[in-house]
Order: structure tokens, then sequence, then C-alpha cells
């Protein structure tokens, strides 16, 4: 906790993720924890004993004093990041019960002993047919069903979208075609075709990507307006059958919307953060396999406006 409140983490030494001056501070507690004995006993010894001055006084203080002073030279400065990363994993909140702080601040140490879980890297996406493959609202209902439930048949889809069999195999051919989608083996049910998720990291893009003609900057404009419009009517559904998802639902959703001040760099910085967040929770409900859950949509946007 004192190398947390005093911002000393993350490592300066890059890397070398073991000279991690947390694990360092641990080491450099236990050295002059058992040199100031040494040299307590030897003092009390020599004063008490002998009477008289003995080297032994002198090595701990300038010890610690140079452990003091190398300790003050570390630098204060911790990347928003990093921070983040072991914050959200370790769980340490000041405002926690004692038993769950020792909890969390254990499980804080096992995760630098551990290696960070992998990025995810959503595919870029740079072609315009790739963008007008992701406008019809069907295909993005069917992105979003396999992203939850990983693999289903054409006949599942339907069922869950209100569309025929043949006109899902029809919208899973053309994201397919673009490699949004792929088939799959089933072990259990071979005498259908299985779709998942071609990337299970998902997919972005920027309308910078597509601004060097005024056609692929309109497909970019209206692709998103369908993915707008998809993730708000979703949010709709919700508020219009509520009642349905029972009390504990309806105080556990959320919203919230708030206009900051901040610099285009501030706010980049800003949606890693929030996207560590969520990631932190996706792998939280991937592992987890306890109470009952069910699909949380989280919808994250930033953006410059008039107040």
């Amino acid at each position: 906790m004192v190398f947390i409140s005093g911002h000393w983490w993350p490592s300066p030494y890059g890397r070398f993720a073991w000279l991690d001056p947390l694990l360092i501070g641990a080491a450099a507690v236990l050295v002059l924890l058992t040199v100031g004995l040494i040299w307590a006993i030897r003092t009390l010894h020599v004063v008490g004993q002998d009477r008289r001055w003995s080297w032994w006084i002198l090595p701990a203080p300038i010890v610690v004093g140079i452990g003091a002073l190398l300790i003050m030279m570390q630098s204060d400065q911790v990347t928003t990041d990093s921070w983040l990363e072991f914050a959200v994993l370790a769980g340490v909140s000041t405002r926690r019960t004692p038993k769950e702080l020792l909890r969390n601040i254990s499980f804080g140490l096992w995760c630098f002993m551990t290696p960070p879980p992998p990025a995810r890297t959503p595919r870029k996406l740079t072609d315009m047919s790739e963008l007008k493959a992701l406008t019809h609202p069907i295909r993005l209902r069917l992105l979003y069903a396999l992203r939850a439930n990983k693999s289903m048949t054409a006949t599942q889809l339907g069922d869950l979208v209100d569309e025929s069999p043949a006109s899902v195999s029809y919208h899973l051919r053309k994201l397919a075609e673009h490699g949004f989608v792929k088939e799959v083996e089933n072990g259990s049910d071979k005498r259908q075709r299985w779709w998942s998720e071609a990337n299970e990291n998902g997919f972005s893009w920027s309308e910078n990507d597509f601004a060097d003609s005024p056609e692929s900057l309109s497909v970019a404009k209206a692709s998103k307006d369908s993915w707008l419009a998809h993730q708000w009517s979703r949010l709709r559904d919700f508020d219009r059958t509520s009642e349905s998802w029972g009390p504990e639902w309806v105080s556990a959703a959320f919203s919230s919307d708030n206009v900051l001040r901040l610099t285009t760099g501030e706010t980049a910085e800003m949606d890693l953060e929030l996207r560590a967040v969520v990631d932190k929770w996706r792998r939280h409900g991937e592992n987890a396999t306890s109470g009952e859950r069910e699909h949380v949509m989280v919808l994250m946007h930033g953006f410059p406006t008039t107040p």
C-alpha cells in the first residue's frame, strides 16, 4: 500500500519487471530490518558491555540513509494505463473492509508474479466493402448474437432474430465473405452448419481511414449510423421491458453521461482506461461460474461537443 499510495509503481526499469519497486521494496525492507537488527544487537553489546565505540554502529544508519535517498529519487510518474490495470485487477480500495482489502492486496501481489493477460487487438477495418457488409440491421444482430453465444446454427440464430433460416444463412455467408464470421465444428451436432465470430477481439474503424473520397466517407458514416441505431434500440428495448427483468436487474442497470474538458490525448487515454475496465469484467464473466448471469451491454462514446 505504501508503494501504491506513493505512486512508486509501475517500475521505472522498463522490461525488467522483476525490478519493480514493489518487489524491490519488500527485499529492501527485509535487508534493512536484518541490518538494523544486527546493528541494534551489536550496539547494545558495545555500549552496554564494552562501553566503547565500534565500527558496527555506523553501517546500519548509512545503509538506511542511502536506501531512503534512493526511494526519494524514484520517479513518481505513473502511467494511468499501468495504474488502472493494477488497481482493477487488485480491486484496491481504501473504503473496503480490512478483510476485503487484505484479500485484494494479496491478489494484487499475485498479479505481479504472473504474466499480464494478453491485450485485445481488434481487427482494423480499412476496406469500404467491409463497412458495406455491416450496414444491414439483421447482420448486426447476428454479430451480437454470435459474440454473446460463441457458436450457433442458422436455425438457432433465426429464432433469436426472428428471421427464416434461409435469410439468416444468406446474411451469414455475406459476413463470412468479409471475414466477420466463420464456420466451426461442433462435436454434438454435425448435421448442421455452426457459425461463430471470426475475431473474438472484435473490430474497429475510424472515419479518418475513409476520408480519401466522399463515397468511402459516406459509407463509413452510414455504417456508424447503423451501429448507433442498433445500440440505442437495445437500450430502448430494455427500458420498455425493464419490469420483466426483475427489480434486481432494474437496480443494477446503470446510465451515466458527463461533459468533461479534455485534450485529444487525454480523451484517448480515458478510452484506454475504460476499455481496461470492460476487459477486466469480460474476463471475469468468462471465467466465473457462480450466480445467475445475463448478457450485459455496455455502450461507451466519447466525442467533442458544444454545450
